[in-house]
């Protein structure tokens, strides 16, 4: 199968997974409010921080190491299994010495002492996902990896909606039991695994090669996993409450829905380019007139999201339509970008990837921070934030590329 086919072929599979997380925005805020809903954003950026320091960027070093250096796919698998263990039990030390010694790392409202051993099996299980999808895709690029990759956005689909059939009121617990959920399909996905027919000619892990190669792109997912954390926090430190929160995650939350399958695909597109060097692609998305596109698209969006807002909603979500339309102007420059960072990647430049991360979370933040000195309406001031600091990543991401070329070329 082709790379287009392929690529398309999983992009439908992966937009189920896009579909499921609009449809769980659309049932919290229906049935249990806004103010739920900010409380279900705000866990789910914690999960998925702590899910990135766990993963540490080992897939992307898990991919380097099979297609490069012939590493043993069950090997992998197997320091998996005990690297997802160790994390548990250190993740469970970690929150029983923050409530015994009421240090009050975490609001109560999002991890509690009630739950905080579901909190810990949700978020390892999200672990353990993410570093088997790093090693199942180069055994399988079909519909077993698609699938296992929505998988979350399913079962968190499932699970909510099973709540609302049974009147189970406890959001928080449904967010965590459907994380949870993963870890047993994931069981299936190690057999699998330990299964293939795979042409390792080495079995020892190279752990400085692993380092290596997963560094940047840890790093690069600890800045994108923070920058909501911090809109978040800044939100209620300025006074803000979770509704708040909940009106500002309606317009993230779309951003990231839209982002899903483009960023399902970036592993697709790293692991081809790390086997394969085609740039007809590459060409493909450096011509002018997709600059162009992507600011008549973000002009569209931005008219559409105002004309269907007011046509669905009252003048009660006035304000996160406002916030929805600043952001999702950006969503042109983000999808075009993130194509265009595996490339980047896969020859040899990660660190261009990580400095631009980098720079746009500082720029979100100081940014941010002379919005908030000159007394600016905090939630459209962190709107704009957002959407400048990803249009200077698009603009940092082209200019870096057409320096590999002009490397290249010489």
């Amino acid at each position: 199968m082709s790379l287009k086919k392929k690529l398309g072929f999983n992009l439908v599979i992966h937009s189920f997974g896009s579909l499921s997380s609009f449809v769980v925005l659309y049932i919290i805020l229906h049935i249990y409010g806004v103010e739920k809903q900010g409380i279900y954003a705000n866990l789910m950026a914690l999960i998925s921080f702590i899910a990135v320091l766990g993963i540490f960027g080992f897939p992307q070093g898990f991919i380097y190491l099979i297609n490069k250096l012939h590493i043993s796919a069950i090997k992998l698998c197997s320091f998996s299994i005990w690297f997802s263990i160790i994390f548990f039990v250190l993740m469970l030390f970690v929150l029983y010495f923050n409530f015994y010694f009421k240090l009050n790392w975490l609001d109560k409202k999002l991890v509690s002492d009630d739950n905080l051993i579901l909190f810990s099996i949700a978020s390892v299980s999200l672990i353990f996902h993410g570093l088997l999808r790093g090693i199942y895709l180069t055994i399988n690029q079909g519909v077993g990896f698609a699938f296992y990759s929505v998988l979350p956005a399913i079962n968190m689909l499932f699970c909510v909606g099973l709540g609302v059939f049974f009147d189970y009121s406890n959001l928080q617990e449904l967010v965590l039991i459907s994380s949870a959920l993963v870890l047993f399909y994931s069981f299936f996905i190690v057999f699998k695994i330990n299964n293939s027919k795979e042409k390792s000619s080495a079995e020892k892990i190279p752990f400085i090669a692993l380092l290596n190669h997963g560094s940047h792109s840890f790093l690069q997912a600890l800045f994108y996993s923070v920058q909501p954390l911090y809109a978040f926090w800044a939100i209620k430190y300025l006074g803000g409450n979770y509704k708040d929160v909940g009106y500002f995650n309606i317009g993230l939350f779309l951003l990231q829905g839209f982002l899903v399958p483009i960023t399902m695909l970036a592993p697709y597109l790293f692991e081809y380019l790390t086997k394969n060097s085609n740039d007809k692609l590459l060409k493909t998305f450096l011509k002018n007139k997709f600059y162009f596109f992507d600011f008549v698209l973000g002009i569209v969006l931005f008219f559409l999201v105002g004309v269907f807002g007011s046509f669905f909603f009252d003048s009660d979500f006035a304000i996160p339509i406002k916030i929805t339309q600043i952001i999702l102007f950006s969503l042109p420059f983000n999808i075009h970008y993130r194509i265009l960072l595996p490339y980047i990647h896969a020859k040899g430049f990660p660190k261009y990837n990580t400095i631009f991360g980098f720079f746009r979370l500082l720029l979100f933040v100081l940014m941010s921070f002379l919005f908030i000195a000159l007394k600016l309406d905090i939630l459209t001031s962190l709107a704009i934030c957002w959407s400048i600091s990803e249009i200077s990543m698009f603009l940092f991401t082209l200019k870096s590329i057409k320096r590999i070329i002009n490397t290249n070329n010489e």
